[in-house]
């Protein structure tokens, strides 16, 4: 430790020049201005020389300094804020902390929002924490505001890390659709979530309030209108075929486990999901057979998953049949398996689709046609 007073010791000296050389060389090389670094290293001396002086501090029993007293953290936590400072100037990312303003119309900030990462997410939303973390969930922040008749609504914003996974999280159990409101909201009683860009935001009113629709609706608005401009969802999406699809019944995701709460296939990962793969699910009529198209990003990766799926699934196998196949389009077969009624499946490119539980072979078979032909088409255009 150096401390401003006393005898210097050697080692720490040694040990701090070096890594403040290593956090400004490594934000120099993503273009951090100079004035940051040294404002960083600066403050960076000041929190450990506190830190170092028999201070008492109360902190919750859960926080994480209470967790890990540590003083290693400072310069651990100094080269995460210049990374994520580096990485802020090369997306262009905005800092949710200004979506969130003190005024939002008629409506008052109280003091003190609480943001939740990751890591933390767990702390205020418990269970449900996984279910934004299979997206590219950065952090939340909740704000709560009152108006001048001492009405109070907390604001939930959600950065996504991209507009595809706020649409992820916001299509993950949607019932219902309104617009008007971001790219598209759903409302509930006495909350309003929508998605707009990058963003996932919940509105929710106190119970007690006798008519929470037009309170929620306004602070959504006002929080609306302070974000980027709303654009499509992802192009995945609308790779589904529209004959038949039911209504609002679109899921996008990454992960197994989330292919598994829309629809249960397996345990086992055999579509080989993952943080790089993009997926979406619908569901159709009659009958409600379910089609999957997997974007794996190269063709020799949905080769490999399908070869492997098919292995698979032969263990569930009564009957198969290879169909003709559309240019581009890998062999299509057809199963009348034990557990997911008839099954279609097909590659196309870097795609892979597969239709499930279809009453019989021809509502799979047309399913699977009807994608594999969006696909073609989007990749012509590509």
């Amino acid at each position: 430790m150096i401390h401003a007073f006393g005898f210097v010791n050697p080692v720490a000296l040694l040990t701090a020049i070096t890594a403040i050389t290593l956090i400004a060389a490594l934000a120099m090389r993503a273009g951090v201005p100079f004035w940051k670094i040294v404002s960083l290293a600066f403050g960076i001396a000041i929190a450990r020389e506190v830190k170092a002086r028999p201070t008492f501090i109360t902190v919750e029993r859960n926080h994480p300094a209470r967790r890990n007293p540590n003083r290693a953290w400072l310069p651990i936590a100094a080269i995460g804020l210049l990374l994520s400072g580096c990485s802020g100037l090369e997306t262009g990312t905005v800092d949710t902390a200004t979506l969130l303003p003190q005024n939002l119309g008629g409506w008052i900030k109280q003091p003190d929002p609480v943001t939740f990462d990751r890591e933390t997410i767990f702390d205020h939303i418990n269970g449900a924490g996984e279910v934004y973390r299979s997206y590219d969930f950065d952090h939340v922040i909740v704000a709560r505001y009152h108006n001048p008749q001492g009405l109070a609504v907390t604001v939930e914003l959600f950065d996504m890390g991209n507009p595809a996974d706020a649409y992820g999280v916001y299509s993950y159990a949607r019932e219902q659709e309104e617009t008007g409101i971001g790219a598209a909201f759903e409302r509930g009683g006495s909350i309003l979530c929508f998605w707009q860009d990058r963003y996932y935001i919940c509105v929710a009113a106190q119970q007690y309030d006798p008519d929470p629709a037009p309170l929620i609706e306004e602070v959504a608005r006002e929080v609306s209108q302070r974000l980027p401009a709303p654009g499509p969802r992802p192009p995945l999406v609308d790779l589904l075929p529209i004959e038949g699809l039911r209504p609002l019944s679109e899921r996008y995701f990454h992960l197994h486990q989330t292919l598994n709460y829309h629809f249960y296939l397996v345990r086992e990962n055999v579509l080989n999901l993952s943080t790089e793969t993009d997926a979406v699910l619908g569901r159709y009529q009659p009958g409600s057979p379910i089609l999957l198209i997997i974007d794996y990003g190269s063709e020799p990766a949905a080769g490999a998953t399908l070869a492997s799926f098919r292995q698979f699934i032969a263990q569930n196998l009564a009957s198969t049949e290879t169909q003709e196949t559309q240019a581009g389009e890998t062999a299509r077969q057809t199963l009348s398996t034990t557990k997911w009624k008839y099954l279609s499946s097909a590659q196309v490119g870097r795609f892979l689709i597969v239709a499930l539980n279809g009453e019989d072979e021809a509502a799979a078979e047309s399913l699977l046609e009807a994608a594999s032909a969006n696909v073609l088409q989007a990749e012509t255009k590509e």
